[in-house]
């Protein structure tokens, strides 16, 4: 029989969280993010910035799944 071990980190849920917010990603189904819009009770101005900033970034060249990739397996982020 195997054993299964799983290590849910917050760091690697929050930023799957949002990218996904962000608009980033591969499923992007409105009635979820909606969801979660509604459990938080929306975002402010500053925190849209702040996700169309991060949208920007990973939606640059070869940058995007490597970067989430590393946050993932909680690598540091050096730059």
């Amino acid at each position: 029989m195997k054993i299964f071990y799983y290590k849910i980190s917050k760091k690697t849920c929050f930023i799957y969280w949002a990218q996904y917010m962000a608009g980033w990603s591969f499923n992007k189904e409105q009635s979820e993010k909606d969801y979660f819009l509604n459990i938080i009770g929306g975002l402010n101005d500053k925190e849209k910035i702040q996700l169309q900033k991060l949208k920007d970034f990973l939606s640059k060249e070869n940058l995007g799944y490597s970067w989430l990739w590393d946050r993932y397996i909680d690598k540091p982020i050096k730059n």
